[in-house]
């Protein structure tokens, strides 16, 4: 296994996670009077026109968190054990792209060794990496696995996460990962630029028809017939949005069958279709394009489907999607 001291205190999760989380970590298991060595990359994702936060100082200030809190029964101070964050840049060398199977098989093998021995000298008893790669080193027995930490068969994650979320993390039976933040999809506006154009802000009675009025209200025009500013973008978070708010499925949990066949998630989809080609309200470029079309410059969207606002963050304010 990764860490000596894991073995050693026989009570220590080599967990992972994943997210851009204000919450602070907590620790699966406790142990009594010792330290508790968090690995974390330093590598971290910079969200479109949001002030980039280092790693150090996002987990420093979740461990100050634990630390302060003296109620909660798993954190440091009942649990009697300290958290220390260790970092590291890259979990993988880097390669070519490999052409054969017997390249990948080599690569595979040597990123595997890389990260045993990267893991091993941080002496990790925690690990915060993206889920796919927590669900693989899983599976290579790189991490431990987390329901010997959840108490009676599980009831403590239970009743934590909704299973849905934890069942991304599971692999042959087994937990490898627990997400560590939650970014559902809002929508943003900018209420100072509803007032300029007349419209009423968002509200809780909004729906899809309410949001289209709105949108094309609020798209103005150069005097050369290109668009000033956008009343909406629509596919920054893609189209899940407007399935989820349809109570549409793109695939069965069940069967893993493809659903965007059905009534639902047709008109889910033509609802977005429309608001970019029909109503024009929304650009029609790529995801990819949107950086500089729209999410940066002088001239932001009127309104936004996304996880995190447009900064000056202060500029906007978040409402609940409109019901479909």
């Amino acid at each position: 296994m990764l860490s000596r001291r894991s073995l050693i205190a026989g009570t220590a999760a080599l967990t992972a996670g994943c997210g851009l989380a204000e919450l602070p970590l907590s620790a699966p298991s406790l142990l009594q009077e010792t330290a508790l060595n968090v690995a974390a990359s330093t590598i971290s994702y910079i969200s479109f026109g949001v002030p980039f936060e280092g790693p150090e100082n996002k987990y420093g200030r979740a461990v100050a968190m634990l630390e302060a809190d003296k109620e909660d029964q798993f954190g440091p101070t009942r649990g009697g054990y300290r958290l220390a964050l260790r970092f590291f840049e890259e979990l993988y060398p880097r390669y070519a792209a490999p052409k054969t199977h017997e390249e990948v098989d080599v690569a595979q093998a040597a990123s595997l060794d890389a990260a045993a021995a990267l893991l091993e000298d941080l002496e990790a008893d925690l690990v915060i990496v993206q889920p796919t790669d927590a669900l693989w080193l899983g599976q290579e027995g790189l991490l431990l696995p987390l329901d010997r930490f959840s108490g009676p068969a599980g009831a403590t994650l239970d009743r934590e996460f909704f299973p849905s979320v934890l069942n991304q993390f599971r692999r042959d039976g087994a937990l490898y990962a627990l997400p560590i933040g939650a970014l559902p999809v809002m929508l943003y506006y900018d209420e100072d630029y509803f007032a300029a154009q007349g419209v009423p802000p968002v509200d809780a009675s909004w729906d899809w028809d309410d949001l289209v009025e709105s949108a094309i209200k609020l798209t103005t025009f150069k005097q050369d017939g290109s668009v000033a500013r956008w009343g909406l973008i629509a596919h920054k978070e893609w189209v899940w949005w407007a399935l989820w708010q349809n109570e549409a499925e793109a695939v069965d949990p069940d069967t893993l069958q493809c659903r965007l066949q059905e009534p639902a998630a047709i008109e889910a989809l033509q609802f977005v279709h429309d608001l970019i080609h029909r109503h024009r309200v929304s650009p029609p470029v790529s995801w990819r394009d949107l950086w500089e079309s729209s999410l940066i410059g002088r001239s932001p969207p009127a309104m936004l489907y996304h996880h995190l606002p447009l900064a000056p963050s202060g500029a906007f304010r978040t409402a609940a999607l409109p019901r479909s």
